[in-house]
């Protein structure tokens, strides 16, 4: 009995552990930054490249440059990145920077949800949505809501009828506990899905992390 217990118990940890890890991930993707990016025109009279002044920023040292978008591979796989690159500047006004043409090929940040930090992981968009059609995006997921909210529900039923299940590993009923394991592994899959249809604008999310309550109350 007291061994039956204890694999009960292993496999509510289990359980929870799968579905932390299930949700962690999509929460990770959700909080990215969205950045829009450009590319520099070149400027061949001046041997340069111009873009929008406002891409123009200092790092913490003072250095004068732009945030590049880069690819990475990773232990992740690819990652799309923004790495500060300092820049020679060679004319500026209000709206125009020319920079030296140094012969690479340069993808520039214009607009980003939050402030940015070496090395952060960034999503590409195809432009900056306006209050409005940000409004409009965040009223149209609230279908996908309800939809993750069942599918959580679903998975902590399926967690207790797996876990009745695992029972039959004392009654010499394995097939039982192989069932119980794969309905879970189902259900973790349809969670997994269901979050990634979710997609509330960034600028509605917290800066650091989702559940920041305080945030929301402001708001």
């Amino acid at each position: 009995m007291e061994k039956q217990k204890m694999t009960q118990i292993s496999f509510w940890v289990f359980a929870m552990l799968l579905f932390c890890t299930v949700i962690s991930i999509r929460i990770q993707e959700l909080m990215r930054n969205e950045v829009t990016v450009l590319s520099p025109v070149e400027e061949r009279k001046l041997q340069g490249l111009s873009f929008p002044a406002r891409c123009l920023c200092e790092n913490s040292d003072g250095m004068t440059g732009v945030w590049e978008v880069v690819r990475e591979k990773d232990a992740m796989g690819e990652q799309i990145r923004v790495r500060f690159r300092e820049v020679q500047l060679i004319s500026q006004d209000e709206t125009t920077a020319v920079i030296l043409n140094e012969g690479y090929e340069l993808h520039i940040v214009d607009y980003f949800a939050y402030p940015l930090d070496e090395a952060m992981v960034v999503e590409i968009i195809s432009n900056e949505l306006e209050e409005q059609a940000m409004k409009s995006q965040l009223d149209s997921q609230k279908k996908n809501l309800y939809q993750l909210a069942f599918f959580v529900l679903i998975y902590f039923i399926v967690t207790w009828i797996a876990n009745y299940l695992l029972k039959g590993l004392f009654h010499k009923k394995p097939w039982q506990a192989v069932l119980g394991i794969g309905i879970l592994i189902v259900s973790a899959y349809l969670v997994y899905h269901a979050m990634g249809a979710v997609d509330i604008p960034r600028a509605y999310l917290p800066e650091e992390q989702i559940f920041d309550i305080g945030f929301y109350l402001e708001g």
